[in-house]
């Protein structure tokens, strides 16, 4: 927040990214007694899962399964005695001034392949196919909610600023990220832009955009926001009726 608002700060520096390291032996019950943990989780760009040397590898995967559902896009590094490359902590954001198209996609695409979770009584005879990797159902984090829209044609400037103003205005300081690279009518390049509650950095032109395609894609997490609010949300900028938009945010 400081970072955003404080004038010589946002003249002389700005955020490369958000790291949170979450200690993988009490991390879990951190999360459970502390929901700042929780949004902190939630917000980060990177998470590093420290001291997984001193727990079991079902320990250690268990509460990775638990971080990529919290943030699904964030990179996690397991910290092995201490050990970590320093150059993973640097050129986080999607943001910064000379980023290339591909790495502002990384940012916002999911940092691993999605699991298919299932309880420990699916398929017990072994006989079913498995189509996707799965793993046992992690623990639940009702409060963080999360969703991405992918649009296929450019968006009017005057529909998605509506429906952002609209979201910011009714859920603001429940938005915990939102993010997106968008392609607006009569606009040729793309721009990436990011937003915590009211605050927003400002947008990036992607100038190396290359090939035809005029996809947007947009990702929100947020607190106390259910996931299907946040799609719903999405379907109104993808219809452009706002007023649905405000009355469903507000209930």
């Amino acid at each position: 927040h400081t970072f955003l608002v404080d004038p010589y700060l946002v003249r002389n520096f700005r955020i490369d990214g958000v790291v949170a390291v979450v200690d993988a032996a009490t991390g879990s019950d951190t999360l459970d007694r502390q929901f700042e943990a929780v949004s902190q989780v939630a917000m980060a760009d990177l998470l590093v899962l420290s001291k997984v040397d001193l727990v079991s590898k079902n320990m250690s995967g268990a509460i990775e399964i638990r971080l990529r559902t919290l943030n699904p896009t964030a990179n996690i590094l397991q910290v092995d005695h201490g050990v970590l490359p320093h150059a993973s902590l640097w050129d986080l954001s999607g943001m910064r001034p000379q980023v290339t198209s591909e790495q502002a996609m990384a940012w916002l695409k999911p940092a691993a392949p999605e699991l298919v979770f299932s309880d420990s009584l699916n398929n017990l005879s072994g006989f079913a196919p498995s189509s996707a990797p799965t793993a046992l159902l992690p623990k639940h984090d009702p409060r963080i909610g999360s969703a991405t829209i992918v649009l296929e044609d450019p968006i009017p400037p005057d529909a998605f600023d509506r429906w952002l103003d609209t979201l910011i205005s009714l859920r603001g300081p429940n938005i915990l990220r939102v993010k997106g690279i968008v392609h607006l009518v009569d606009i040729e390049i793309p721009f990436v832009f990011h937003g915590v509650q009211h605050l927003f950095d400002p947008p990036v032109p992607l100038h190396d955009w290359l090939g035809s395609t005029r996809q947007s894609r947009i990702v929100v997490i947020g607190r106390d926001i259910t996931r299907s609010e946040l799609v719903y949300s999405f379907e109104m900028l993808r219809t452009r009726k706002t007023p649905e938009l405000c009355e469903a945010l507000s209930e």
